[in-house]
């Protein structure tokens, strides 16, 4: 008996707490008063990532609806990798940032959702016109655009005085190999300064492919034309001046990221005299030591484009559910409002997406202390949109595992611009004969 009525009053205690705890409309009410959760992904480190921070807690201190969740990566290309393994498994962020390229690839799979509703305060056409045109797919808006990324010349202030030199004096990549030989320094068979660093990869290369008139594909689309005389060319000016001249250096064996970190700390210790790399990399230099400059072209070839002009935009992946939507573009909005702009690429030299951010009182002031901002946002008029690789990424991974062949393995550029070709050619062919 004594067990029975322990058991009546375990169920009578069920129900009472049922009728509150447990009903339907109190659950609703009480999750309604919860903060979404908005899952954002990004590839950063350094300065940006640490401004990235700051944003969210900027953004979560004023916000009651929405908290937004920051989870980062090592780089643009590790967030692409994650995300598509979200996506395969429909466990995705509520919103991400991503290279154009990698945007354009999802978004042309049908995995993105568009985001036409975007309208901040009524000033969609304050965002600059091309960034949005290369967001769309079929007349939809995929992506926001957060800021823009070219590739530039940095050097030692005080390298360049001591030798008399000028910026002016880099235009091409010629004159940047005979400064480089004069800057660089060896005691017996040991090199203590190189006349010039660039970054490992294939990123650099294809700058000064394109700038000596290199094409990615025929004028029909059909044929892959990396193996050309180019991208030789272009390609083997570098693989000499590493490995045969002893004036340029490659850091190599670490990720991305440690060999991007390790360029940036040679530069800043002298270990080098120039230094090719992201417009995004002023938020780590000192700028009273370390000058910018155009990205060089070619003798007789100047009016070629300089370099890509890279896009980053902030987009929601499919399965996103609807109140972590609307937490995403209320995120979004914060991010690309024009007091955030301006703070992001006044902190960080990354490119402006907005007509206003180069409007403001404050953008010029930053521009009077810091002259060289402006290189990158002069050489944009010198620049290309990035190559959208119809192989789904192939003909890039290709010519990253050449550039690894031409920069670390001292292979000839013409052999292994060629095997790329020859690896990369079926795969254009049978997606072209497939009709997509």
């Amino acid at each position: 008996m004594r067990s029975l009525s322990v058991i009546s009053s375990l169920m009578l205690l069920i129900i009472l707490v049922g009728c509150s705890r447990f009903d339907p409309d109190y659950i609703r009410v009480e999750n309604s008063k919860k903060k979404v959760e908005v899952e954002f992904w990004y590839g950063m480190t350094g300065y940006s990532s640490e401004l990235m921070k700051s944003y969210i807690d900027t953004f979560n201190n004023g916000q009651e609806l929405y908290t937004v969740v920051g989870v980062e990566q090592s780089s643009n290309e590790e967030t692409f990798k994650a995300l598509k393994s979200a996506i395969a498994r429909k466990k995705v962020p509520s919103v991400v940032l991503l290279e154009n390229q990698h945007l354009y690839y999802l978004a042309s799979k049908g995995v993105m959702d568009k985001v036409n509703d975007f309208n901040p305060d009524g000033k969609m056409d304050d965002f600059i016109e091309s960034y949005i045109e290369q967001n769309k797919i079929k007349d939809n808006l995929m992506g926001i655009p957060m800021y823009g990324k070219t590739t530039v010349l940095y050097y030692r202030r005080d390298f360049f005085e001591e030798h008399r030199i000028k910026p002016v004096d880099l235009l091409t990549w010629e004159a940047v190999s005979s400064v480089a030989s004069k800057l660089t320094q060896k005691d017996e068979n040991e090199i203590l300064v190189y006349g010039c660093e660039i970054m490992n990869g294939a990123k650099n290369l294809i700058d000064g492919a394109i700038s000596n008139g290199g094409n990615f594909l025929s004028e029909d689309g059909r044929e892959i034309m990396i193996d050309k005389e180019e991208w030789i060319e272009a390609w083997e000016f570098f693989r000499a001046r590493i490995h045969d001249e002893n004036l340029i250096k490659v850091h190599y064996g670490g990720d991305i990221t440690g060999n991007r970190f390790a360029n940036i700390d040679d530069i800043m210790q002298g270990r080098t005299a120039m230094y090719i790399g992201s417009c995004g990399d002023r938020g780590e230099l000192d700028s009273s030591v370390i000058g910018t400059y155009l990205l060089p072209s070619w003798e007789n070839k100047l009016d070629n484009p300089r370099a890509v002009v890279d896009l980053y935009s902030l987009s929601i992946p499919i399965y996103v559910d609807a109140r972590e939507r609307e937490g995403a573009m209320v995120w979004m909005n914060f991010l690309t409002s024009e007091e955030k702009s301006l703070d992001w690429l006044t902190n960080t030299g990354f490119l402006p997406v907005r007509k206003s951010s180069m409007d403001e009182d404050a953008f010029y002031s930053h521009i009077l202390e810091n002259p060289d901002y402006f290189i990158p946002i002069s050489q944009v008029k010198f620049g290309t949109k990035i190559f959208i690789d119809p192989t789904d990424g192939k003909i890039y991974d290709a010519l990253n595992n050449a550039a690894y062949k031409v920069l670390v393995e001292n292979i000839s550029a013409k052999e292994a611009l060629e095997i790329a070709k020859t690896e990369t050619q079926p795969i254009l062919d049978e997606i072209r004969n497939q009709g997509r």
